[in-house]
């Protein structure tokens, strides 16, 4: 990622300033290499906001020209908070004089903390049913039920007869006209 900030407050484009970065991810701090002179080693160093002499990490010296480290969250940057706040700060050192002192630059304060849980989306909701298909569906599947009906009428008129016969049927009453064995149903 390449950062050509021009304002003069600090060199850092990423992360910004009150940033919250999560545990476990891996994040890229990057400068404007124009900022610092060309032969310099840019050192970045994570420490707490609350206690700078207390150092969280740091990077190996890179090269200016390069313009970014890559930093992986630790869990124990939090100090078994839930969140805790970080600040990073670059140490410039200067190739072309070893006698000067490293320079340092603040550069963004940031949270760190565990990542919010991330739920599935809901799906789309159903869509309501096609106007012309029940225009259609509709009328024919009730002329259906309509031909069914009255085929099964037709087709059944002279079959369906309910005799009194057959109710109240003749010889075969209870009592004593019938003999034992018709009684007991043996025949």
């Amino acid at each position: 990622p390449l950062c050509h900030k021009t304002d003069d407050t600090q060199p850092f484009c990423l992360p910004n300033n009150e940033s919250t970065l999560y545990i476990g991810n891996t994040y890229y701090a990057t400068w404007n290499p124009d900022y610092f002179p060309l032969n310099s080693t840019v050192t970045v160093k994570a420490q707490f906001i609350n206690d700078s002499l207390q150092e969280v990490w740091s990077s190996p010296a890179t090269d200016n020209s390069w313009g970014f480290v890559a930093f992986t969250v630790g869990n124990e940057w939090t100090q078994s908070y839930d969140r805790f706040n970080l600040t990073l700060y670059a140490l410039v050192f200067e190739a072309d004089d070893p006698t000067k002192k490293a320079t340092p630059w603040t550069g963004p304060t940031f949270e760190v903390t565990k990542e919010p849980p991330r739920h599935y989306a809901p799906p789309e909701p159903t869509k309501a049913p096609n106007k012309e298909g029940l225009y259609i569906g509709i009328p024919v599947s009730l002329g259906f039920v309509l031909i069914v009906v009255v085929g099964l009428w037709i087709g059944m008129r002279h079959r369906r007869t309910i005799g009194i016969g057959n109710i109240m049927g003749r010889r075969q009453g209870y009592g004593a006209g019938k003999s034992r064995r018709q009684r007991l149903g043996l025949g």
